[in-house]
């Protein structure tokens, strides 16, 4: 319902949602980024304030079974402590300065089998981690 609400013409949002068609995902899912009330590179102490304040009401709002889509690195580190349980796929960001990285992966994904494949696994994973591009520093797999 959201998506056909108008957020489907967010250019944020229709990258991540040709992510999730690459990745033929057809049901719910959560997708969360850190600073939702801030805009580009807010400062640490504002990514910290964000993801407790919101992150968190996002994953008790949203269904245990729902995979969450975490869009940034700073997302996806606070989805691993956040929601321990659930299935988290990493991925840059879509816009700023890792929106090159998002579009170079979203290709991989297109063009490589082995790649999709294993992005699906994962989805269906329940409590899977994993982060789409180049290794983090810390691997968040479990």
């Amino acid at each position: 319902m959201a998506w056909q609400s108008g957020v489907k013409n967010v250019p944020y949002f229709t990258m991540l949602k040709r992510l999730l068609d690459i990745l033929n995902v057809r049901g719910p899912v959560l997708w969360t980024d850190v600073a939702k009330c801030e805009g580009r590179s807010p400062p640490e102490e504002t990514r910290m304030i964000c993801s407790q304040k919101f992150m968190s009401r996002e994953f008790a709002a949203a269904p245990q079974e729902w995979p969450v889509i975490a869009a940034g690195r700073d997302a996806y580190a606070a989805s691993g402590y956040m929601a321990a349980l659930r299935t988290v796929i990493g991925f840059y960001h879509p816009t700023g300065r890792n929106g090159q990285q998002f579009r170079l992966q979203l290709s991989r994904l297109e063009n490589d089998q082995v790649f999709r494949e294993e992005m699906n696994t994962a989805l269906h994973s329940q409590g899977a981690r994993k982060w789409v591009g180049k290794q983090l520093a810390v691997d968040l797999a479990r």
